[in-house]
C-alpha cells in the first residue's frame, strides 16, 4: 500500500506528459481552432477525465504547453550567465541548450507560429516577453565580455541581435533537416565565424 501513492503519481505524470505531446503535435499540425479535445484524447489514447485533472480547458493545455517552453528558454539563458568560461563560451553554451529545446520539443515553435498568425497568444505568452529577458541576459554577457578585455568593444544589443540570429539559423536548419553534418561541428564552425568578427584578437 505505501508504494501505491506513488505508482499513482508516476502515472498521472505520465498521462500529463502523454496528453501535452499529443496535444503538442495536435496544436502545430491543425492550429488551436481545429484542434479538439476529442481529438487529444484519441491522440494521447487517456479519457477525458485525465484531461481535466490535470488542465482547466483546451486553452489552458495550450498556454500550459508554450508557458513551459518559454520558462525553458530563459533558463536556457540564465544558466550561459553563470557558466564559467569565457564570453564566447557562454554564448556557445546557450546555443547549444537552445538547439536542444527544439531537437526534444520540435512542435512548439510551429505552435507559437500558429498562435501568432491566428492571433491567439495572450500577452504573457507572445514570443517576444521571453526573448525580451533571454536578450538581456546575453547582452550582459556581452557587456562582461567587453569589460573583460575578450571581446572588441561594440554595441552590446546589435551583438546579441546577431548572435540570435546565428542561433536561430543553426537550430531551425537542423531541426527542419537541411544538415547532413554533425550539429556540434556546425555551432563550432558558427562560433568562429562570430570569433573572428566579435573577439578581441592579438
Amino acid at each position: 500500500m505505501t508504494g501505491q501513492p506513488k505508482k499513482q503519481l508516476h502515472e498521472q505524470a505520465d498521462g500529463k506528459q502523454r496528453i501535452m505531446d499529443a496535444a503538442g503535435q495536435l496544436f502545430a499540425d491543425k492550429g488551436f481552432a481545429a484542434t479538439s479535445i476529442s481529438d487529444i484524447t484519441e491522440a494521447a489514447g487517456v479519457g477525458r477525465a485525465l484531461i481535466y485533472y490535470h488542465f482547466k480547458d483546451k486553452r489552458s493545455l495550450h498556454d500550459s504547453i508554450l508557458r513551459r517552453f518559454g520558462q525553458l528558454i530563459i533558463e536556457a539563458a540564465q544558466s550561459a550567465r553563470s557558466y564559467e568560461g569565457t564570453a564566447l563560451e557562454r554564448i556557445r553554451w546557450y546555443v547549444v541548450q537552445f538547439r536542444q529545446l527544439h531537437v526534444d520539443r520540435p512542435n512548439v515553435g510551429r505552435i507559437a507560429m500558429r498562435a501568432e498568425i491566428e492571433g491567439t497568444l495572450t500577452p504573457d505568452l507572445d514570443v517576444r516577453v521571453h526573448f525580451k529577458e533571454v536578450l538581456s541576459l546575453l547582452k550582459l554577457i556581452v557587456e562582461e565580455g567587453i569589460e573583460q578585455g575578450e571581446l572588441r568593444s561594440v554595441r552590446p544589443e546589435k551583438a546579441v541581435h546577431i548572435i540570435m540570429a546565428m542561433v536561430h539559423s543553426v537550430v531551425m536548419m537542423h531541426i527542419q533537416g537541411q544538415y547532413d553534418d554533425d550539429p556540434d561541428e556546425d555551432i563550432d564552425f558558427a562560433m568562429s565565424i562570430l570569433k573572428k568578427g566579435l573577439a578581441v584578437t592579438d
